[in-house]
């Protein structure tokens, strides 16, 4: 894969874990509301959102 193929998947990829942490939060937080606090909802949602901390530092 070259340098330029490998960037555009990149950015690909970056879009759909942006999308699924955007779809974790949503999901938590109609967690929240109905009192029902789901774990693995929220360590993917940490997961997600340390893994876009980092691609952006």
């Amino acid at each position: 894969m070259n340098a330029q193929s490998r960037l555009a998947s990149d950015v690909t990829t970056l879009g759909v874990i942006e999308q699924l942490r955007d779809a974790l939060k949503y999901a938590d937080g109609e967690l929240q509301r109905r009192c029902v606090i789901s774990t693995k909802v929220r360590d993917a949602l940490r997961t997600a959102e340390r893994f876009l901390a980092n691609a952006s530092a």
